[in-house]
């Protein structure tokens, strides 16, 4: 928050008002003002100093509200993503391949099965998953798919690829607490720097499971 400090003074017309015998006077106003005038000038060179510790509170509130995530590649999460698959199910859900994998408007698919994919947004596309920082991991199923239920698991399996400082119990809990807030439009998160969501956009023709991570600012 911003302050503006003005100090109006004409110096001629107060003794034009006053008269001469109140020059003494004059003289004592004329310190004060300039006295003022330099508390305020020290106070806003001040101000960005407080700004700074104010910046610095918000980072700190911010951390220990919602938490954060260290930076991870496409390639890695996606890695992950198959590793929790495989252990689970086995080959009953099948893993995101790279053969079959496509980019569109700047973001990674991979299909996983009938009307499901996994979309990978990176924070910044250059085409290398190797390279490229994920922003948002999300199960994208159309809304009249047969698969729902596959699709919610492959989210479930998402969340833990995402979350190891995460339990079972708080996947499950963090899940949960998504459905819930799913018609305010709103994420859930725990303070461990993940954020998800069920996404479905009114008048839309498909549901995003989202797990959304949040960094640092640089």
């Amino acid at each position: 928050m911003q302050k503006v400090y003005g100090i109006w003074y004409n110096e001629g017309q107060f003794r034009r008002l006053m008269g001469k015998r109140w020059h003494k006077v004059v003289i004592g106003i004329v310190g004060a003002v300039i006295l003022v005038a330099v508390v305020v000038l020290v106070k806003i060179a001040l101000t960005p100093e407080v700004e700074d510790v104010e910046s610095e509170s918000a980072g700190v509130n911010q951390e220990e509200t919602y938490g954060f995530v260290e930076p991870e590649t496409v390639a890695t999460l996606v890695a992950k993503f198959n590793i929790e698959i495989m252990d689970q199910t086995g080959w009953q859900l099948l893993p995101a391949d790279d053969t079959t994998m496509m980019t569109y408007e700047n973001n990674y698919w991979y299909p996983l099965d009938d009307d499901i994919a996994l979309v990978v947004v990176p924070v910044e596309f250059s085409g290398d998953k190797a390279q490229d920082t994920v922003l948002t991991m999300l199960i994208y199923v159309d809304k009249d798919s047969v698969n729902q239920e596959k699709a919610r698991s492959y989210w479930q399996y998402l969340v833990q690829a995402n979350s190891e400082d995460y339990s079972a119990e708080e996947v499950t809990e963090l899940m949960a607490e998504a459905e819930m807030l799913r018609e305010r439009g709103e994420m859930a998160n725990r303070g461990k720097g993940l954020f998800v969501a069920i996404n479905e956009v009114e008048g839309g023709d498909h549901i995003e499971y989202q797990v959304v991570r949040n960094y640092r600012e640089d």
